[in-house]
């Protein structure tokens, strides 16, 4: 019997629920991923024992993208309420010691064939929905979107 797969598999969701488990007991159940869920993205917790790289039946994983949702260009510690510390759109070294030294492009194509290796689709990103550090205007703002458009599709 052929199933039926969604069209990406997004590891919010698991990122808070992880952490919650590690941190148990809090003080606040939205502390799990207001603080907790971008620490949840790094090497380990995708391709280590129980990785979320083999969260669904294989069977199913080569007809969706892995989503990498918020923490994958961040340094440790970044809460989301620091939210203009998001949207750099480079994988943080720390997290993934492999693309250390890479350019942007190359540090994506490193996730994407790590992932691909395990039977996925494909990779996705979660992106903010600003430049980080502060928000641009004007040329600047369309130079940096462009440039990083240019480097995801490598």
């Amino acid at each position: 019997m052929k199933r039926n797969a969604p069209d990406y598999y997004c590891t919010w969701l698991e990122q808070g629920r992880r952490w919650a488990k590690n941190n148990f007991p809090f003080d606040d159940p939205l502390q799990a991923w207001a603080e907790g869920a971008p620490d949840m993205v790094n090497n380990r917790d995708f391709f280590g024992t129980d990785g979320l790289a083999e969260a669904v039946p294989e069977d199913l994983r080569r007809d969706l993208i892995f989503l990498i949702d918020s923490g994958w260009d961040v340094p440790y510690g970044t809460v989301n309420a620091d939210d203009m510390k998001f949207g750099t759109l480079v994988a943080d070294d720390e997290r993934f010691p492999e693309t250390a030294g890479k350019s942007a492009a190359e540090k994506l194509s490193w996730l994407s064939c790590e992932f691909r290796k395990r039977g996925w689709k494909g990779i996705g990103i979660w992106v903010a929905a600003h430049e980080a550090e502060g928000l641009l205007e004007g040329s600047e703002q369309l130079s940096f979107w462009q440039q990083t458009i240019l480097e995801s599709r490598e």
